[in-house]
């Protein structure tokens, strides 16, 4: 499946999604780092890990900066 539709959540779908953004960021390809991020803060939701998710939404805002 499709993982931007399944309803598959486990934290080993989130850091390497969270990593892949941070790496398409570092490449300044933004459209790619926002849409790896978004798949991690899904994740990050779902698995009801705050932290991670307000560090990540932090980090999606300082792209958009």
């Amino acid at each position: 499946a499709h993982l931007g539709v399944s309803k598959l959540v486990d934290p080993d779908i989130a850091w390497p999604a969270q990593l892949a953004g941070h790496l398409a960021a570092s490449a300044g390809q933004s459209a790619r780092a926002c849409q790896a991020w978004a798949l991690s803060l899904r994740q990050w939701e779902a698995l009801d890990k705050d932290d991670e998710s307000a560090a990540l939404r932090q980090m999606m805002a300082s792209l958009d900066s």
